[in-house]
């Protein structure tokens, strides 16, 4: 993917997870132009009142929210959540957006459709590259304590991405 031209369409968990630690918003500023599908918007809306997350797809992440269209067929029959279904079918049907989700399947589906994909944890060391965070530690760190799944091979691999010391 050419990294002059970052086209993102992002799933719930990506943003509820960022959301969570202070930082929904370099979703924003770490890419030229967001995608929301509707279907990742009414997971977040199904929050409790509080959550970060809601709030923030509420007010700021509105914006980029966009009904994606019936979802592919060729998705249907992989039995992905709604969210995941309706980023897949924007990243297939748009091939210059990279798909930002963390579920497993999808990402499986990504692979096999040869989708351009990354998760959380790319967005974050992303982030990091342009500047718009100055370390990524603390924030994996803050991720994994409110039960982010993150390996110990996938945390180093985004500190050495980052230029940081394990």
């Amino acid at each position: 993917m050419n990294d002059s031209k970052r086209l993102w369409v992002v799933n719930a968990s990506p943003v509820i997870s960022l959301a969570n630690i202070g930082y929904a918003n370099i979703l924003i500023e770490a890419c030229n132009h967001l995608v929301i599908p509707q279907a990742a918007e009414a997971e977040m809306l199904a929050g409790p009142d509080n959550d970060l997350a809601k709030q923030w797809i509420m007010s700021i992440g509105n914006e980029y929210v966009q009904d994606i269209g019936t979802v592919l067929p060729l998705i249907t029959g992989w039995d992905l959540g709604s969210g995941e279904s309706e980023v897949l079918t924007w990243s297939y049907q748009h091939p210059s957006y990279q798909a930002v989700l963390d579920d497993f399947a999808a990402r499986k589906f990504a692979q096999a459709f040869e989708i351009s994909l990354c998760g959380t944890i790319g967005v974050i060391v992303q982030a990091k590259k342009l500047g718009l965070v100055s370390n990524i530690k603390p924030l994996l760190n803050e991720l994994i304590e409110m039960d982010f799944r993150v390996d110990q091979n996938l945390y180093n691999t985004a500190l050495q991405m980052a230029g940081e010391k394990l």
